[in-house]
């Protein structure tokens, strides 16, 4: 198995011990940067990981940014199995449900809020 892996400057560090670590078990890496800590686009080298996962030239890819959120934003954007399992699969609800009730909730208060404002 081949992992490529990437990350902007506020995940160097993790980055660089997951490297290890994979190492350690025998699993080749490719790490697509960055590799030092002046401020980067994180973009740029998720773009590298999911780019080689999407194209099937690796068969995991792992991404790190200072927060994780952008880099799933970005992540999400590419095609694959994993989009391709999502849109087949139908909402299970359950313990799901109450989360998503209690965002939609949130939005309704954030939008009367809002409007009230206006």
């Amino acid at each position: 198995m081949t992992i490529a892996i990437g990350s902007d400057h506020g995940g160097v560090e993790l980055k660089d011990f997951l490297v290890q670590l994979l190492q350690a078990k025998g699993i080749e890496v490719e790490d697509m940067g960055t590799n030092g800590n002046d401020s980067v686009d994180y973009p740029d080298f998720g773009r590298l990981v999911a780019l080689r996962v999407a194209k099937g030239e690796v068969e995991r890819g792992i991404l790190i940014c200072t927060n994780g959120i952008g880099m799933s934003i970005l992540a999400n954007k590419f095609p694959g199995e994993i989009l391709d399992i999502w849109l087949k699969t139908p909402f299970a609800g359950g313990r799901h449900q109450r989360r998503i009730d209690k965002i939609t909730e949130v939005e309704r208060e954030l939008g009367t809020r809002i409007k009230d404002k206006t």
